[in-house]
């Protein structure tokens, strides 16, 4: 009995250094652009990356993490029906004629 409590507590003590010496360590803020799920313990790694996150804007960043204000849009008509649409505005202005 004594010889299988010897074995788990050795067993336990390998494996909370192995985590230390390993992967535990890492970024685990998920807004930072080299964050890592695996990450127990933040290592203050972590990178950000800023730029424009709107989907809308004609700057829209996909690799920002954290917008930094300065968005950039087109506004115009957007109803390919209308005699001026514009296929590269994004953001309808009411201005479409018909």
């Amino acid at each position: 009995m004594q010889f299988n409590v010897c074995v788990i507590l050795i067993i336990s003590v390998c494996c909370a250094s192995c985590c230390r010496i390993h992967t535990c360590g890492g970024c685990s803020d998920p807004e930072a652009s080299n964050y890592d799920v695996a990450a127990k313990v933040d290592d203050g790694t972590c990178e950000y990356s800023y730029g424009c996150t709107d989907t809308l804007a004609d700057n829209f960043d996909e690799w920002a993490t954290i917008d930094n204000g300065l968005c950039v849009y087109s506004y115009g008509c957007t109803d390919t029906a209308a005699k001026n649409y514009e296929w590269w505005v994004k953001i309808d202005d009411g201005s479409c004629e018909y």
